[in-house]
């Protein structure tokens, strides 16, 4: 007698969208991108403009954002950004 394998669990909705965000188990996560060499404060421009909105939770809980099409300047804000992989062009 044959057996029946059991029907694989659907995924809750929206699951695919976590994939590859850095959302694995529902927790977003802050540190930054490791497959890339950290930046240093030479090579980084004098500004950026995001091209998508931006944001995470800070280590302390506040919510740090920043909104598609902002021009950022100051340099530590754009090390971080740069370092966390934030979708951005360098205006001319």
């Amino acid at each position: 007698m044959a057996t029946k394998t059991p029907p694989k669990a659907q995924a809750e909705p929206g699951a695919d969208l976590l994939q590859g965000a850095g959302e694995t188990d529902g927790t977003p996560t802050t540190e930054a991108n490791t497959d890339q060499e950290a930046i240093s404060p030479a090579e980084l421009p004098a500004l950026i403009a995001l091209t998508c909105p931006f944001g995470f939770y800070d280590e302390s809980k506040n919510l740090r954002m920043w909104q598609a099409g902002q021009v950022v300047t100051d340099a530590d804000e754009i090390k971080l950004l740069v370092d966390f992989g934030a979708e951005h062009v360098i205006p001319e």
